[in-house]
């Protein structure tokens, strides 16, 4: 059945990127899920945001006109050398200011306002995301970056090479939109003082984060401690963290696994019989569906460490920010797939060798597959094509590679988060889907459970649910330890409703406040709600229609119980 491309309105084929006539982009991302939907739509049909130019009417309304009281994330960036480069080149400060803004918005952040050499952003104002305090980091980082490229090529100009210094602090702030001429938004409370002090404390080149975003991201993030500041304006020393880098991609963050693997024996034994079809040349493919923080990358990493030794493992992972390059997680399977670290030359000869002595079946994909990794290679240069063309050709270079890959092993590719997934990643997960059974390949994909993919009737579904009692005892013995009492077991259960992301952080929340203060545990389970379980709470409601997030307002002053 063909569609209409929305631009030209020319006749299109379903499942493409691209008008074959215009070249016009078939499908948009949903502004609030972030899933890929069909470019001529007024409504998410996942979420059911508005889309199009509903979204930006909607984005472009007042989205907290009265104030509200919220957990954010604030980002202070303050440029050294900021008096030479105003006096000598203005035009170069302004791009700086507009690359800056670029960045800031890619990771879903607002630019609150620019003050001389200060920039000052916020992230979770005016609608939160489950990751901000992560948004903000890597923004810090990608804006460091670029200063420090624009900064070392104007250093013999200005005499001094320019270089920022950072805070970033999350915490509890009020906010309220006001003239533009003083910032989008007013936000006022500790939290945004704390950034700023943090900004100033920071050596040039450095990031220094607060301990709220510390707890949220180092998992994430390379770290160090800078120790306890004391900070004008605050009576007790704050703990500080200076941030090094993001692990590399594919590499395990510090600290990722802190409590027992448990609850999953079922869901283990359907991977590992789809595995043994797998092994035998009967392709699957697995989708793992679950409410954030129910475990569904945890499931795939622990079957993962269980494969046999001759099984090949590939991973792609869909990102909720940044800019996402089309078909993303299949170019870190092929990075993981063609480029190892060792070897002579530069990455595309190596990747010219390898695919040359011992894939030769994809030599004549070379060109497709160097383009989709970026790289430039004179002897395979990437071919010109229309839209259609090129991605016929991307899915049959993909296709092609693991079908190689699979003739010697059992290949497994993980797919997580893909309800994040860029919009041509899905037509080629589809394509994908469609000869997966004739090969020695296993794909496991997961998502969140308000994701419902066309690939879906091909594939084995596991539903993750929470964790029942008994396998909640262990996680909370791991963290608030082995005298854990029933009762307070049975209270984080109840509370958490056994998801285990809930009851790690629960815990942990326990923990940070009865060693503070001494309190009683079973109490703070009733009042105490961890930052990243906010987190996911917040951003849930914020997707929410205005009158439903004004209900919820007004629900939560009346309580659980009203007449």
């Amino acid at each position: 059945m063909e569609i209409a491309c929305p631009a030209c309105n020319a006749a299109v084929l379903p499942d493409t990127a691209y008008c074959s006539a215009c070249g016009a982009p078939l499908s948009q991302r949903c502004e609030s899920c972030r899933r890929g939907i069909p470019g001529d739509a007024r409504f998410c049909p996942y979420c059911g945001a508005p889309a199009g130019r509903g979204a930006r009417e909607r984005s472009a309304q007042p989205e907290i006109p009265h104030g509200e009281r919220r957990n954010a994330t604030v980002l202070f960036s303050d440029l050294s050398g900021y008096t030479a480069l105003n006096q000598a080149l203005d035009r170069v400060l302004n791009r700086l200011k507009a690359e800056a803004t670029r960045i800031i918005e890619v990771y879903g952040g607002t630019v609150n306002q620019f003050v001389g050499d200060e920039v000052m952003a916020l992230f979770g104002v005016p609608r939160a995301h489950d990751e901000d305090p992560r948004r903000a980091v890597r923004a810090a980082i990608d804006l460091h970056d670029h200063v420090r490229t624009v900064g070392d090529r104007l250093a013999p100009q200005l005499g001094s090479a320019l270089r920022l210094h950072t805070g970033v602090n999350t915490g509890l702030m009020i906010t309220q939109l006001r003239d533009r001429r003083d910032g989008v938004y007013g936000v006022t409370g500790d939290a945004i003082n704390t950034a700023a002090r943090l900004a100033a404390a920071a050596g040039d080149d450095e990031i220094w984060i607060g301990p709220e975003t510390y707890r949220a991201v180092r998992t994430a993030f390379d770290t160090e401690s800078v120790g306890a500041l004391s900070l004008r304006g605050r009576s007790e020393p704050l703990l500080t963290h200076r941030v090094l880098r993001a692990p590399p991609a594919g590499a395990a963050p510090p600290g990722a696994r802190l409590t027992e693997f448990v609850g999953r024996r079922a869901e283990m034994e359907i991977l590992a019989r789809c595995f043994d079809d797998a092994r035998a040349g009967h392709g699957r493919l697995v989708g793992i569906a679950g409410e954030p923080g129910i475990g569904k990358t945890r499931l795939c990493d622990e079957f993962a460490l269980g494969l046999p030794a001759d099984a090949l493992v590939l991973r792609g992972q869909c990102s909720p920010f940044g800019s996402v390059a089309p078909y993303e997680p299949f170019r870190e399977v092929l990075r993981s797939a063609l480029l190892s670290p060792d070897g002579e030359g530069s990455e595309a000869d190596r990747v010219v060798a390898r695919v040359e002595s011992e894939l030769p079946a994809c030599a004549e994909h070379l060109p497709t597959l160097l383009g989709l990794l970026s790289l430039h290679s004179d002897t395979h240069p990437i071919p010109v094509a229309d839209a259609d063309r090129s991605q016929i050709a991307i899915l049959s270079a993909l296709q092609a590679l693991l079908a190689a890959l699979a003739q010697s092993r059992p290949v497994v590719l993980l797919l997580t988060d893909w309800h994040w997934a860029d919009p041509a990643s899905e037509p080629a997960l589809y394509h994908l889907a469609e000869t997966v059974a004739a090969r020695r390949l296993l794909v496991v994909v997961n998502f969140r459970s308000y994701y419902h993919p066309h690939w879906a009737a091909t594939a084995v579904r596991i539903d993750l649910p929470p964790l029942n009692a008994s396998d909640t005892r262990p996680i909370v013995h791991r963290i608030v330890g082995a005298d854990a009492s029933d009762a307070l077991v049975e209270r984080i259960f109840e509370r958490t409703s056994g998801n285990p992301l809930f009851v790690e952080e629960l815990s942990k929340a326990l923990v940070d406040f009865g060693s503070a203060g001494g309190l009683d545990a079973e109490k703070l389970v009733e009042s105490v709600v961890p930052d990243n379980v906010a987190a996911v709470l917040r951003a849930r409601i914020d997707r929410l229609p205005s009158p439903c997030i004004e209900l919820l307002r007004l629900a939560s002053v009346l309580g659980a119980s009203f007449p």
